[in-house]
């Protein structure tokens, strides 16, 4: 199952001790995305009938227009 990332190390305050790491982030189990949908009446069915994957045009044209972008700042 796929997550959906929630944040990224921040590299800054690693730098000033000397340690330099890259491509550390974090994210959110898939699991908790499909009950969160579930609870809120959302459609999961992204799969045509007798498709065995799903289509990711079909998929990203879907939720394009439910996706936001936030940012969140300290």
């Amino acid at each position: 199952m796929i997550g959906m990332p929630t944040g990224t190390l921040n590299v800054a305050a690693l730098a000033e001790r000397g340690v330099v790491p890259q491509n550390v982030n974090f994210a959110l189990s898939g699991e908790y995305i499909v009950k969160f949908v579930e609870r809120h009446n959302g459609d999961l069915r992204w799969f045509e009938d007798g498709e065995t994957q799903p289509n990711i045009a079909a998929v990203n044209e879907h939720l394009a227009e439910s996706v936001a972008q936030l940012a969140c700042y300290q």
